[in-house]
C-alpha cells in the first residue's frame, strides 16, 4: 500500500505540476517541447500502472494472509513484499516503452501531446482498457470480496478469550490495513470507470471520419476530465498518512 501511495505521488506530481506551471508561463513545456511531452506521457503511464498494479498485488497479499494454510500464508512477507514490488516496478518500466516512441506533439497549433501513429493509438487504447482499467479493477474487487467475507467469517466463530496487549495491537493494525485497502480499491475502480468508458468511445470512433469541430472539442474536454479524475487515487495517500497510525510509522521508517 504504501508503495502504491507513492507511485500515486509520482503520478500527481507528473501530471499537475506541469499544469500548474503553465498557468503563470505563455508555454505549456507539455505541448511545446517535444522531448517533455514523450518523457512526460512515458512517466505518466509507468507510474499509473506501478501504481495499480501495486495495489492489485497488495490485494492478493492480504488475501494470502487470510488463509488458514500455512504454506499458502508464507507468500505473504515482507521479503516477498520487496521482491515482487521490484518486479512490478521492472515490468511497468519497460512496458509502456512504446508511449515514449510514438508520442509526440500534434503539430497542427501545438494543442496536444498525442499518438502520431493511429494503429498504435488504438492498441495503446485496448492495452490501457485491459491492463489499466478492466484487469486490475476485477482482481482488486475480487480480491476484496474475499477479504470481507473472511473478516464476517472470522467475526461469527469468534470466541472470547482474555485480552492480550500484543493480539489488540495485532487485530487494529490487521483492520486498519483492510480498512486502507478497502477505500484505496474503492478510490481506484471510481476514478477508472469514466477512464476506462472514454477509452472505449475512443478506441471504436478512431476512424470516424464525421467528426464535427465541436464534437472533436468536447472529446478533447472529456479526455481532460477523465484523465483529471484518474489522480483522484492520489488522495489515498493523504487519508492514509491521516487515519492510520500504521501507514504513517511505516512511511516514517522510509526516512
Amino acid at each position: 500500500l504504501l508503495s502504491s501511495s507513492i507511485r500515486a505521488l509520482i503520478l500527481l506530481s507528473i501530471g499537475i505540476i506541469p499544469q500548474i506551471y503553465a498557468l503563470y508561463n505563455f508555454a505549456n513545456p507539455f505541448t511545446t517541447i517535444s522531448s517533455f511531452c514523450k518523457a512526460r506521457s512515458y512517466l505518466n503511464q509507468t507510474s499509473a500502472m506501478s501504481c495499480r498494479w501495486l495495489l492489485v498485488m497488495a490485494c492478493i497479499d492480504r488475501c494470502f494472509s487470510c488463509l488458514t494454510y500455512v504454506r499458502i500464508r508464507n507468500p505473504s512477507s515482507v521479503t516477498t513484499a520487496r521482491i515482487i514490488i521490484t518486479i512490478i516496478n521492472v515490468i511497468w518500466f519497460i512496458l509502456p516503452a512504446h508511449t515514449f516512441m510514438y508520442t509526440n506533439i500534434q503539430h497542427q497549433r501545438n494543442i496536444a501531446c498525442i499518438f502520431t501513429d493511429k494503429n498504435v493509438e488504438i492498441d495503446h487504447e485496448f492495452y490501457t482498457i485491459i491492463m489499466d482499467g478492466a484487469l486490475p479493477s476485477v482482481i482488486a474487487f475480487v480480491c476484496c470480496l474475499f477479504i470481507w467475507q473472511h473478516f464476517q467469517a472470522r467475526k461469527k466463530r469468534q470466541i472470547t478469550i482474555p485480552n492480550n496487549e500484543i493480539d489488540r495491537r495485532k487485530k487494529l493494525r490487521d483492520q486498519q490495513i483492510i480498512f486502507m485497502l478497502l477505500i484505496q480499491v474503492a478510490i481506484f475502480i471510481l476514478s477508472t470507470i469514466p477512464f476506462m468508458t472514454f477509452n472505449i468511445y475512443k478506441a471504436t470512433t478512431q476512424y470516424d471520419v464525421s467528426k464535427s469541430a465541436d464534437r472533436k472539442a468536447i472529446e478533447v474536454f472529456l479526455r481532460s476530465l477523465t484523465e483529471l479524475l484518474v489522480y483522484l487515487i492520489t488522495t489515498s495517500f493523504s487519508c492514509n498518512t491521516l487515519v492510520s497510525c500504521t501507514f504513517r510509522n511505516e512511511l516514517i521508517k522510509l526516512f
